[in-house]
């Protein structure tokens, strides 16, 4: 699990490739927010991309949940990942 602010915005257009929106939600203990892009620029300060093989991983860890030894290649919940 994740210890950031993951990203509660189910309308942004990159929600599909952020480590902030698709990370699995700590069960106890989670902070989030509506982060959103600029509307003129369209991007977000807040946007953490992750791959497309790390998306993938992340969203069957979402629906799946957590698994540690699922976790997509490169990914490592205990450090930062930026």
């Amino acid at each position: 699990m994740a210890d950031i602010s993951k990203c509660a915005n189910e309308m942004c257009k990159m929600k599909d490739t952020c480590y902030r929106y698709l990370v699995p939600a700590d069960p106890l203990w989670q902070s989030y927010s509506d982060f959103a892009p600029d509307e003129m620029t369209g991007e977000c300060d807040y946007y953490w991309q992750v791959n497309e093989k790390q998306a993938d991983g992340l969203n069957r860890l979402y629906v799946e949940g957590y698994d540690p030894k699922g976790l997509p290649d490169g990914m490592d919940y205990n450090r930062n990942n930026r």
